[in-house]
């Protein structure tokens, strides 16, 4: 299998559902042929009234990550 990746647009805000809808399809498809799907985030500190809170944002937002086989 020759699985490459892909990066998808979405709709901003609804990456996550994206994905989740990807890896529902992979459950009931077994003819899929998507193996990864990840949404890109990272780690940021922020301080907030002197409180320090850590927070994951989206490194693309719209945009989700999906390793494939093209047909």
């Amino acid at each position: 299998m020759d699985h490459k990746w892909y990066i998808v647009h979405t709709q901003s805000g609804k990456e996550f559902s994206a994905k989740q809808a990807l890896e529902k399809r992979l459950k009931t498809d077994p003819f899929a042929k998507i193996s990864d799907v990840i949404v890109p985030t990272y780690k940021e500190t922020v301080y907030k009234d002197g409180k320090k809170k850590q927070l994951e944002r989206k490194s693309f937002p719209g945009y989700i990550y999906v390793r494939m086989e093209l047909d």
